[in-house]
C-alpha cells in the first residue's frame, strides 16, 4: 500500500490542496465500503487524482497531449485530471486502467466511468472542504439508500447547471455520461 502524507508527492503542494486530496481519500473510503468497492485501488485514485492541478504546462505540450480532442483544449479546469493519469502512470508506475482511467475522468466523467471512477467523481464533489450548497445538498441525499449510479447522476446534474449556468464549455464525455444515466433513471 502507497505510504500517504503530503511528503507523497514528488514537488510540493499547496496546504489547500493537500487538505482537499485528504477529504477525497476520506470520502471515496466511505463510498468504497459503502458500495463494496476495491478500497485500494480507490485510496490509490483518490490520493493521485490531483497531482497535476497545480503543474504548469506550456501551450505547446498541452495541443501534443490533447492533439485529438477539440474540445478538451479549451476547457482549462480539467486538463489536470488528463495530464494526472500520465503523471499517475510514468511517475508512480500506476498501471491499473481503472486507477488511470478514475484520475482522468475525474473531472468530466465518461460514459464508460469504472465503479472506482464513479467513487472518485463523486468523492472529489461531496468531500467536506466542499461548503457549497449543491455539495451539502449531495451530502444529505447520501445518508439515505441510493444506488452509486443515481448518486453519480446528481453529482453530474449538479455540474452540469453550473457549467450551463457560467457558460462553460461542457465535454462531451459529460453529455454522454448524462444521456447514458438518464436513459436509465
Amino acid at each position: 500500500m502507497l505510504k500517504f502524507n503530503k511528503n507523497f508527492f514528488v514537488r510540493d503542494i499547496s496546504d489547500k490542496r493537500y487538505k482537499h486530496i485528504i477529504g477525497v481519500i476520506e470520502s471515496s473510503k466511505n463510498l468504497a465500503e459503502r458500495y463494496n468497492i476495491d478500497k485500494k485501488k480507490v485510496f490509490i485514485a483518490a490520493a493521485l487524482h490531483d497531482i497535476a492541478k497545480e503543474i504548469h504546462i506550456n501551450g505547446r505540450d498541452l495541443k501534443k497531449i490533447f492533439k485529438n480532442d477539440r474540445y478538451l483544449i479549451k476547457i482549462p479546469p480539467v486538463w489536470h485530471s488528463f495530464i494526472g493519469s500520465l503523471i499517475a502512470k510514468e511517475r508512480f508506475k500506476i498501471t491499473d486502467n481503472e486507477i488511470l482511467d478514475a484520475i482522468k475522468y475525474h473531472t468530466t466523467g465518461h460514459p464508460e466511468m469504472n465503479e472506482i471512477a464513479k467513487i472518485i467523481f463523486i468523492a472529489d464533489f461531496i468531500e467536506p472542504g466542499r461548503k457549497y450548497k449543491e455539495c451539502i445538498d449531495v451530502r444529505k441525499k447520501l445518508k439515505g439508500k441510493m444506488e452509486l449510479d443515481k448518486i453519480l447522476l446528481l453529482v453530474l446534474e449538479k455540474k452540469l447547471i453550473y457549467l450551463i449556468n457560467n457558460n462553460k464549455i461542457i465535454h462531451p464525455y459529460a453529455i454522454n455520461l448524462w444521456n447514458k444515466l438518464r436513459s436509465r433513471f
